[in-house]
């Protein structure tokens, strides 16, 4: 009984002492550097840094400052399009980027480039890309607007013919 007691005693003086931290939250805002104040997409790097999508460019954040990457006229390294919709960063550390005009970017951290991934046909052409995952083989698969889930990198597979269970 007397370990009972005390068990409870930890747990309440516990929970008394958690209670009693304060949490801190602090807004960031156009005043401090990000592009837009319409926020998308946000993830966390393997580098801590905060990559953040708006309607007006993809934001980078180290813990002081942003650095805010946009599209460049006739610079095909750069972002091919401002308003970004989804952001994930795969094994290897490169963080993709689908954007509302329907182009999924690859960014390279460790060469500070972009690559546009060209679809072989034109059917994503204007349809946003919502969302952006990498399966166990490596395959980079993303959810468009309307035109479903394609993948960049996956190979069809094989249709196999079903066989019936005769018992």
């Amino acid at each position: 009984m007397k370990i009972v007691v005390h068990i409870l005693l930890y747990l309440i003086l516990f929970n008394v002492q958690a209670l009693s931290q304060r949490q801190l939250f602090f807004s960031l805002s156009v005043q401090d550097g990000l592009s837009d104040s319409d926020v998308n997409c946000i993830i966390q790097d393997r580098m801590g840094f905060l990559w953040i999508g708006t309607e007006s460019g993809l934001n980078r954040y180290d813990g002081y400052e942003f650095k805010v990457f946009k599209n460049k006229q006739n610079d095909p390294a750069s972002l091919p399009y401002n308003s970004i919709w989804s952001l994930y960063e795969d094994r290897t550390g490169n963080i993709w980027i689908g954007t509302k005009n329907g182009d999924l970017v690859k960014y390279s951290p460790f060469v500070d480039k972009f690559t546009t991934i060209e679809f072989e046909d034109s059917e994503n052409t204007g349809n946003s890309i919502t969302s952006i995952l990498e399966d166990v083989k490596g395959n980079i698969w993303f959810g468009s607007y309307s035109k479903g889930l394609p993948a960049h990198g996956a190979r069809p597979r094989p249709h196999r013919k079903r066989r019936r269970h005769h018992p």
